[in-house]
């Protein structure tokens, strides 16, 4: 409730302080930004509630997965900034897709440790990091259009939700990555993520 209240609020605010032509272009960007959350953890959270019995290696192999992940879907969007523009012929949207793909990579390093606290049952600390986030990216969403920054307000509102969230994740959980990267344990993880993920990709898509 408390995170759909700062949602209509900052939509109103933001209604009022740009342009339609300003939030239209920043919605062009995040139509696609919005797959981070759908694809930066191609179903590895799910294997880690999912499992009855979850190894170190198992853990550390699914961050360091994830980092990848996030790294390569932001070199990705980066590169796809120009066609993306390209299709909706708006050179704008290219810089505002670019900047937005670095949510991919904000949002992995939080993927394991959120999946962690749902797989112990901590939904409590859960959704207060996601009222505070929210409340943040809602901030300085409303901060910076009132600066006249235009579209890029709704782009770092974007940005500000995944980084704030990827911080309380690390603050509210006590496990930390080790270097230890298993491909035997990436292997058995897979089957499950890919159904998850796809089932996931089909409803961002529909």
């Amino acid at each position: 409730g408390a995170t759909q209240v700062l949602a209509l609020l900052t939509s109103v605010a933001i209604a009022r302080l740009l342009s339609p032509r300003e939030v239209g272009l920043a919605a062009e960007a995040v139509v696609f930004g919005s797959l981070a959350l759908v694809i930066a953890d191609f179903g590895v959270a799910s294997v880690i509630v999912q499992r009855p019995a979850l190894s170190e290696t198992d853990k550390s192999t699914a961050f360091w997965a994830s980092m990848i992940m996030g790294a390569a879907l932001t070199a990705v969007g980066v590169g796809l900034s120009w066609p993306i523009a390209s299709l909706y012929g708006q050179p704008r949207v290219q810089s505002l897709f670019a900047v937005l793909s670095v949510a991919f990579l904000l949002t992995a390093p939080g993927i394991v440790q959120g999946a962690l606290l749902t797989r112990e049952l901590r939904f409590r600390q859960l959704e207060l990091r996601n009222i505070v986030a929210t409340g943040a990216a809602c901030a300085t969403a409303i901060l910076l259009a009132a600066l006249g920054f235009g579209p890029w307000a709704i782009v770092a509102q974007g940005l500000a939700v995944a980084g704030v969230s990827t911080v309380l994740l690390w603050r509210t959980s006590s496990w930390r990555p080790k270097l230890v990267f298993s491909l035997e344990s990436l292997r058995s993880m897979a089957g499950f993520a890919a159904h998850t993920f796809g089932s996931k990709s089909l409803l961002w898509a529909t």
